[in-house]
């Protein structure tokens, strides 16, 4: 098998690459028995790779830990710990833009499929998250929310009659401050519209009423396949399930050149607001 590497960034050989990083500052969060059970399927599906990046990349991920971490960005515990890094830079940056007589600004939670073709499993090394990343940008800023704050995720959909043939899709998670559930629904419904490549409903929208809960909440440590089937009442029905372990490899293979910056984005009234990781513990937020 042919090393592959995705356009995102250049190749990385994680088996002279030293653990950490510039990821080894930022506070660790707990390692869950979730956390344990989906390393170690990665670590199960990239032991037995015929690519010797994949199985370098498995050993780097086994040495992982609290206080010392891998740095990769399909590793559940590590990006449960940059992206709650990356999540409390945004709450701060909302709060300190929102003084207490604006917190009654309504809250909105989303999750939506925005319109970006779906490639099938095998043909990942095609995207390029930062361009994808960048088209979303594009996309969010002309609707000019006050603050928005998104975390740009992979999932894999099996459905629409093609069971046998899934796809790997960009679902954002993501929150939006100072627009009600309808405006919000209103302006994204035409960015992610329903198709039948994708086992859930491309827009799904929330009120939420704790600005903490619900950025934390964006952020999405595991990686999932959905499965849709048709239920007794006729509704279609997408349930997470793991991944296979050639989606695993294949997963692990593309997310171990993505930058973690790539996934993340936090805009305010229409312009971008960089979050930058830094050594001393902390995460700040300021505009481009």
């Amino acid at each position: 098998m042919r090393d592959r590497y995705g356009p995102d960034g250049p190749p990385i050989d994680w088996s002279r690459q030293p653990i950490g990083g510039s990821f080894q500052g930022i506070p660790s969060s707990p390692v869950t028995d979730r956390d344990r059970r989906h390393r170690q399927a990665y670590e199960a599906a990239l032991s037995d790779a015929s690519c010797a990046s994949e199985r370098d990349l498995g050993q780097h991920l086994a040495r992982c830990a609290p206080e010392n971490p891998c740095g990769l960005s399909f590793c559940p515990t590590c990006i449960r710990t940059v992206g709650t890094a990356y999540a409390q830079a945004a709450i701060k940056f909302t709060r300190a833009r929102s003084p207490a007589k604006a917190r009654s600004k309504p809250i909105t939670r989303l999750s939506a499929t925005p319109l970006i073709p779906a490639l099938p499993v095998g043909a990942l090394q095609l995207v390029n998250l930062r361009q994808v990343h960048e088209a979303v940008l594009r996309a969010l800023r002309p609707l000019r929310f006050a603050i928005s704050f998104a975390h740009l995720h992979l999932v894999v959909n099996e459905g629409g009659g093609q069971r046998w043939n899934p796809s790997w899709r960009i679902r954002i998670y993501g929150v939006v401050v100072g627009a009600s559930v309808e405006n919000v629904k209103q302006l994204l419904e035409p960015l992610c519209p329903n198709d039948n490549a994708t086992t859930t409903p491309s827009l799904i929208v929330r009120a939420s009423d704790d600005l903490d809960v619900a950025i934390n909440n964006s952020i999405r440590p595991y990686f999932t396949r959905r499965p849709a089937y048709v239920d007794q009442a006729s509704r279609r029905v997408a349930r997470g399930r793991r991944l296979r372990a050639a989606e695993l490899r294949e997963l692990a293979l593309f997310l171990g050149s993505v930058r973690f910056e790539h996934q993340y984005l936090l805009i305010q009234e229409g312009q971008n607001v960089e979050i930058a990781l830094r050594r001393d513990r902390s995460a700040t937020a300021q505009k481009s």
